[in-house]
């Protein structure tokens, strides 16, 4: 540590004073000058002098090389400049400090949410550095891979992690537009851009024909393990199974006998916590929201197979016969039929009345927004891959550049 008396203020305007033409020193405020003054002159003979007088003597010390040196000295500036060269360092060590600043942020960077933000941040900063910056393109590419594994692994495990599916994308699409762009511009064109451009494209339809093909595979295994059951519900967590205790202000799941406490407008059996509790409208929700993509071109000139995939599951599912069948399936539990609980009993008759007519028979968990452009439409990665497939098109058509997506 280092403790220096220093006048910063006189370092202040003796420094910017010496860099003055005579006119721009003139428009000084005449407090200043007078304080100068009285220290470089004296204050009786300072006070004798003109205004003008004054200006001029405090300037021409100013511009004296000596003088100015001399009265930085005095004020101790030049130890404080010196100190923080041997304490902080100058150009070249701030630069070096800097740079290992960027390396360890490179190397904390994970995969989680704002990591690209990051990344960028960081590419700005080399560049400032003059530091190279075609390794962050492999960085990317290693947190892209894993944030899209993560995301895949939780819409895996359930339906309601089908927005957390579209994340990488959207960064992917940032990428494209951004940061692949500067990097490229940046000394590496050519083949380099053109092989990273390709790897973009690919990595959105593989998506896509992921999710697709999960689906229909979750469809699948729903389907026989409703056909085993000779049609019944996997479980008991549909909206309809629960009942709202007005008195207890809670709710009863009227087939396992489960309390729940909560609100009223907050039915338990909207949850949808894993692909086996999904209702046969359900399936038929997500099925028609992907299918309502068929008008975009790229979906159907890139996805064929899997557009086929899901309407031989629409049309072999029978998902409306089970559906229909469900109504009896719903309330049959013997655990609640043989209740001892009178309570149970009664809601599981009320239940059992109730016909397809009924809003919670025909209930959705799933998500149905206006537009595929919103994050929690089923088909929002189709609408993504279309407005990207869109802007490519828009740029080759401007800068007449031809490059095979």
């Amino acid at each position: 540590l280092a403790f220096i008396p220093i006048s910063a203020k006189s370092a202040y305007w003796y420094r910017s004073a010496s860099k003055l033409s005579f006119e721009e020193f003139a428009k000084i405020d005449k407090s200043v000058i007078d304080e100068m003054g009285r220290e470089e002159i004296g204050r009786f003979r300072w006070k004798r002098m003109s205004t003008e007088d004054q200006y001029m003597a405090v300037y021409s010390i100013m511009q004296d090389e000596e003088e100015y040196r001399a009265r930085l000295r005095a004020s101790n500036f030049d130890i404080l400049i010196n100190s923080l060269d041997h304490f902080i360092g100058g150009r070249k060590k701030q630069d070096r400090m800097i740079r290992r600043q960027l390396e360890s942020s490179l190397k904390k960077l994970t995969h989680d949410s704002g990591y690209y933000d990051r990344l960028v941040s960081i590419y700005r900063q080399s560049l400032v550095l003059d530091r190279p910056t075609s390794h962050l393109k492999e960085t990317f590419w290693a947190l892209y891979s894993k944030s899209y594994h993560e995301a895949y692994a939780k819409f895996e495990k359930s339906p309601s992690h089908v927005a957390t599916m579209h994340g990488p994308l959207q960064v992917l699409m940032r990428y494209a537009s951004e940061l692949h762009e500067e990097l490229h511009r940046s000394g590496e064109a050519g083949d380099e851009k053109e092989e990273d451009a390709k790897k973009i494209v690919a990595l959105m339809k593989s998506a896509i024909k992921q999710q697709c093909g999960l689906i229909v595979k979750k469809a699948y295994q729903w389907k026989k393990s409703r056909e085993q059951r000779g049609g019944k519900a996997l479980n008991h967590n549909l909206p309809e199974h629960w009942k709202w205790l007005k008195n207890r202000s809670q709710w009863k799941n009227t087939c396992t006998g489960l309390v729940v406490p909560g609100n009223e407008d907050e039915n338990p059996g909207f949850r949808l916590t894993s692909w086996d509790n999904m209702a046969p409208r359900d399936w038929i929700t997500v099925i028609d929201s992907i299918m309502l993509m068929s008008y975009n071109k790229y979906f159907c000139e890139n996805f064929g197979a899997e557009i086929a995939e899901l309407k031989w599951l629409d049309r072999t599912g029978k998902f409306v016969d089970f559906h229909n069948a469900a109504s009896s399936n719903r309330f049959d539990c013997i655990a609640a039929a043989n209740s001892d609980d009178e309570l149970d009993r009664m809601l599981n008759s009320e239940l059992a009345a109730k016909d397809d007519s009924d809003p919670m028979a025909n209930a959705t968990r799933i998500s149905v927004p206006d537009s595929p452009s919103d994050a929690k439409h089923w088909g929002h990665m189709i609408w993504l891959y279309g407005e990207f497939m869109n802007e490519q098109e828009e740029k080759k058509h401007h800068i007449g550049v031809q490059i095979e997506l």
